[in-house]
């Protein structure tokens, strides 16, 4: 149960230290005054969502620190082990700083904690029923929500194992997708890469295949060039003529000088070098005569060299601007191709795993189904016996749980509908259809009561649950809260006279200036500020005596 809240520079509260109790506690207060501000804080004690608009202007963080009595909830105690939290005096004070910096702290017993880990506990320490919550209930969701959160013990476990299950399908389809949509698609696939790879396979590449044929293309295209050239070298060296050749007078030169190589070394250096070069004139006129032999202009050689070049240029085109990574391209699509052609059988394997799966999710989500049902049924018969109390004595209640074997989802295949009827003798219908806002308002007080008394939560707070109502129903409502709250800690916003009088503790919230600036001010009331309190949402000052014999009949009813 929540036993203190401490706000400092929240909202329009500058600071705030209030003490809260058992049973049936009352927050009033003109509209506009701020009664919302304490739900809100509660909310954000519990894991609500941050903001720096919750920040009072003028400064640069807010603090809200709520403090509370824990009873003995053996889940709540697992909690608080498993994130490491001691607590004594079975006492848990959570504080949640909020800068506009961003650095913004959570806190429980002076222990760090994740905003994920602020929910969870939280989750079993207060209920809180909003303002417009009680329009939720007109969504199907919600009421499937509400019906499997009362069931939670039955419900929660074939619902874990059905999001497993989920899990494991989609993994399934993941591996489908892969293999492509269909069995068409893959053929079709399947064409393309064959062709692809025999066209590079037929081609039977060699590396650097391309710059040999480019050489022997440039080659065989400048033979009558190199022809002529040779032709020339030889002819100056070699000349056929009458004429005695440059080889022959070297010849002549080097006869001349044997003579006299042996008495002056100098000489017989330059004689060597003569013969020297006369050697490998007439070597060079071998080469020569043996190159010129064997150079011939070869048209079919050159037009297959250059149709091969084109060959292979279309091939690089394609598939690489290198025969390595034409090859290394061809690699990949054999590669491709393997797995392709072996995937028809693993693409069958997977629908069948996934048509395993399906099956396995359908009888789970059938004993779901026949689980919700009857817990359906109990929460009605629950919600029926309850709703009589709050002027509903007519009032019928029914859920429909729908099974579709076409419906596939993590909360099962059922589709969940609340049926009601206010009236004697009127057929059950759709919330949305029949039900009033008053109506609606009570349904989901007694609801809101029954989870929370399921769910051994020890406080809930209704802000404004008395929407829509008035005369013999609001006092009902107002008995109503006051015997839950005889089990439970309940806070309670409302605008209702009758239901502030049946509280146990009253907080009265109302705005004042103070330099200039609005401030929400928050205190307990008792006896005589509490009765003009009372007379004042009965619409008169504290001069009225009829109003106050009136106030006082109802504190003291």
């Amino acid at each position: 149960m929540l036993i203190g809240l401490s706000l400092k520079n929240f909202a329009l509260v500058e600071n705030a230290n209030i003490d809260f109790f058992n049973n049936l506690n009352i927050l009033t207060g003109e509209t506009g005054a701020g009664k919302s501000i304490l739900i809100d804080a509660v909310g954000l004690a519990l894991g609500g969502r941050s903001s720096v608009t919750f920040i009072r202007s003028g400064a640069n963080k807010c603090k809200i620190t709520a403090t509370f009595k824990i009873e003995n909830i053996k889940a709540l105690e697992e909690k608080l082990e498993l994130f490491g939290i001691d607590y004594e005096d079975n006492i848990l004070i959570v504080d949640r700083e909020i800068s506009r910096n961003g650095r913004n702290k959570n806190l429980i017993n002076g222990i760090p904690v994740t905003l994920n880990m602020l929910k969870q506990i939280g989750n079993y320490l207060i209920n809180i029923y909003g303002q417009h919550e009680h329009t939720k209930l007109l969504q199907e969701q919600y009421q499937r929500l509400l019906i499997d959160t009362w069931g939670f013990d039955k419900i929660s476990k074939i619902k874990n194992d059905i999001s497993k299950i989920l899990q494991k399908i989609a993994v399934e389809n993941n591996k489908l997708q892969e293999f492509g949509a269909d069995d068409t698609i893959v053929a079709r696939e399947l064409d393309i890469l064959r062709y692809q790879y025999e066209e590079i396979e037929n081609a039977n590449l060699e590396i650097n295949e391309d710059i040999d044929l480019e050489r022997e293309s440039t080659l065989l295209r400048s033979v009558e060039k190199i022809n002529s050239v040779l032709g020339e070298v030889e002819s100056v060296f070699f000349n056929d003529s009458s004429q005695i050749s440059l080889i022959d007078n070297i010849g002549n030169c080097a006869s001349k000088l044997a003579q006299f190589s042996s008495i002056d070394d100098s000489i017989k250096n330059i004689y060597e070098m003569i013969s020297s070069i006369y050697y490998n004139t007439q070597e060079l006129s071998g080469e020569i005569s043996s190159y010129l032999n064997q150079l011939d202009f070869n048209p079919q050689r050159l037009d297959f060299i250059e149709e091969r070049l084109n060959d292979i240029n279309n091939l690089k085109r394609k598939y690489g601007d290198s025969i390595n990574k034409i090859l290394e391209y061809a690699t990949k699509v054999d590669d491709k191709i393997y797995k392709l052609e072996n995937s028809t059988e693993e693409r069958n394997i997977i629908i069948k795993n996934i048509h395993k799966l399906k099956t396995d999710y359908f009888v789970l989500a059938k004993k779901l189904s026949n689980v919700r049902t009857r817990v359906a049924n109990d929460f009605c018969k629950k919600i029926q016996k309850d709703i009589s109390d709050l002027g509903m004595q007519y009032a019928k209640i029914a859920c429909q749980v729908n099974y579709n074997d076409n419906l596939i989802t993590k909360e099962g295949s059922d589709q969940v509908k609340l049926l009601f009827s206010a009236n004697k003798g009127e057929p059950l219908n759709e919330l949305s259809e029949v039900i009033s806002g008053g109506e609606l308002s009570r349904l989901m007080l007694v609801i809101k009561a029954l989870i929370t008394n399921e769910n051994d939560v020890s406080a809930i707070i209704f802000d404004e649950i008395d929407v829509g109502i008035g005369g013999q129903v609001a006092k009902a409502v107002a008995d109503k809260l006051y015997d839950l709250a005889n089990n439970l800690q309940v806070l309670c916003v409302t605008h209702l006279p009758v239901i502030a009088a049946k509280g146990n503790h009253h907080f009265k919230i109302e705005k004042n200036i103070k330099n200039n600036r609005t401030i929400t001010k928050i205190e307990k009331i008792e006896d005589k500020a509490r009765v003009i309190e009372i007379m004042r949402m009965l619409g008169s000052d504290e001069t009225d005596k009829v109003t106050r014999e009136h106030a006082f009949k109802l504190l003291n009813n």
